[in-house]
């Protein structure tokens, strides 16, 4: 996946062509096959955005 990634390719489109699936992005994403299903795009995405908040929720800490 690396070299094609390096390359400028879409992750979604280099998925599809490694692991030989059909429109990953709009499934679980690359984050679904490599955690085989565990964490989908939008689990990853929650996470994310919670831990991005943490600075503002507790911002007698920063």
């Amino acid at each position: 996946m690396n070299k094609f990634l390096k390359k400028g390719e879409e992750v979604g489109i280099v998925t599809d062509l490694v692991f030989k699936t059909n429109n990953s992005k709009q499934k679980g994403g690359a984050v679904g096959i490599l955690t085989d299903g565990i964490v989908n795009r939008t689990k990853c995405y929650e996470d994310s955005v919670v831990l991005a908040l943490i600075p503002f929720k507790n911002s007698d800490l920063y």
